[in-house]
């Protein structure tokens, strides 16, 4: 399968249609990505015979088609953005023989416009689409949509979810100031936790000083991961950023909060008064390094075995934010089930000086746009259109090719030094034995 693209695009549809239409392939962890490969080969130039290929219910009825492969090849003729892949698009609707076929496709389209304005669109298409998503026709900037959205933001009884997905409409399509101060107001929300961080992330889109002054004051109150988007967010426009340095003090904003990767941000803005702050709260910044050496490490690790179950509490602090190990954990960094944890050596290596080497599809960013946001983190996904950047909070943000003034690599890790500062030989013995585990545990 993995060559299939290579073939004639006769022989290779019939071999992609072949394993899509078998149900065995469907939670395989290589499979579906492959299988996407090789019909993804054939669309720019046999787009005609691939979209014939679809034209049999069987495959339409498959899991595996209607989860892999309907969303990816809908999206993908929705980036190319011509007409004639968006008539490709009004043709794959026509082909969705029910409604669940029809919402993956739906969902393809919309993840192609994330980040972006969506341009006018053919009738043939437009006849297809019906009445698109609310969220949909306000990246369109429909009057009426506009106004039903704003109302959205503030309608309690309406679902999260619904609310949600008009908060990232408005991350692409900037609305009024009755817009922003509804997100300010979600972003802040105590009684909304699992909508706080996507209405931050759609304040990017938004610069009002206002913004950052009532962030700077919930600080304090935050959650550690809110507390990341604040950071993340005040620091990626000049204005905020001068808030949030002059908030640094022991009621607001610790110093400690504040590593090289977000001074180094701060910096990139080229403002004097940005500057000038920076060299006043952080006169003597220097990099933190690690309190152990290597072989002083492997000394106290291999001086008697750890508790594993002592050592989850321990990943979940200093590491879960970022990495993911068996199902727990976040996406910032690499994930580590599949990591070789067994190689001592390395892992020390990677920890001790994140910086020496840095995974490929790991290495942090730092995107200049014309809103003039500087913003920074891994190309967590990209096409011909806009970027997918995942930043130190986890957070993903979409931006247009269009909107980039520059793209440049940081040069260090997002993976802060000294990580493992602060823990005594027990501590360094308990994470280890984690890390270390062959299969997930249960405290």
């Amino acid at each position: 399968l993995s060559t299939a693209s290579r073939l004639e695009y006769q022989q290779g549809l019939a071999l992609a249609k072949e394993i899509i239409e078998l149900p065995d392939h469907l939670r395989d962890p290589f499979i579906p990505l492959t299988a996407w490969h090789v019909v993804e080969a054939y669309c720019k130039d046999q787009a005609a015979a691939v979209l014939e290929t679809l034209n049999e219910l069987e495959i339409w009825a498959s899991p595996f088609f209607l989860n892999h492969i309907a969303p990816r090849l809908m999206r993908r003729f929705a980036e190319a953005g011509s007409r004639s892949n968006f008539l490709c698009c009004a043709r794959l609707l026509e082909l969705a023989p029910d409604l669940a076929a029809r919402a993956a496709l739906m969902g393809g389209f919309e993840k192609a416009f994330e980040g972006r304005t969506i341009p006018a669109l053919p009738d043939e298409l437009n006849s297809r689409l019906g009445r698109p998503s609310l969220s949909m026709r306000i990246r369109r900037g429909e009057v009426q949509a506009l106004e039903e959205g704003t109302k959205l933001l503030s309608n309690s009884q309406v679902t999260s979810a619904d609310r949600l997905a008009v908060i990232r409409a408005f991350g692409t399509y900037q609305g009024t100031a009755e817009v922003w101060k509804k997100l300010l107001a979600l972003a802040i929300s105590v009684d909304l936790p699992s909508l706080n961080r996507d209405a931050m992330i759609a304040l990017q889109n938004y610069d009002d000083k206002e913004i950052g002054i009532t962030l700077v004051n919930f600080y304090p109150k935050s959650s550690s991961a809110l507390q990341a988007a604040i950071l993340n967010l005040l620091s990626s426009r000049s204005v905020w950023a001068i808030t949030l340095l002059e908030a640094i003090g022991p009621k607001k904003i610790p110093s400690s909060d504040f590593d090289q990767d977000l001074l180094a941000r701060l910096s990139l803005h080229g403002d004097s008064q940005i500057n000038d702050l920076v060299h006043e709260k952080f006169p003597d910044v220097e990099e933190k390094t690690p309190s152990l050496r290597l072989h002083a490490l492997e000394q106290i690790l291999s001086a008697q075995p750890g508790d594993p179950y002592a050592g989850e509490s321990i990943f979940t602090e200093r590491c879960a934010s970022c990495h993911k190990l068996f199902f727990k954990g976040g996406e910032v960094g690499p994930d580590l089930t599949r990591y070789q944890r067994d190689d001592l050596s390395t892992m020390l290596v990677s920890i001790l000086e994140p910086n020496a080497e840095i995974r490929e599809g790991y290495e942090n960013v730092v995107v200049t746009t014309n809103d003039r946001r500087v913003l920074s983190g891994f190309l967590s996904d990209e096409d011909t259109n806009s970027i997918v950047l995942r930043g130190f909070d986890g957070a993903d943000i979409t931006i247009s090719r269009k909107n980039i003034i520059s793209l440049k690599p940081a040069g260090r890790s997002l993976m802060p030094s000294g990580l493992l500062n602060g823990l005594d030989d027990a501590a360094l013995r308990n994470l280890f034995a984690y890390l270390r585990i062959s299969q997930p545990i249960t405290k």
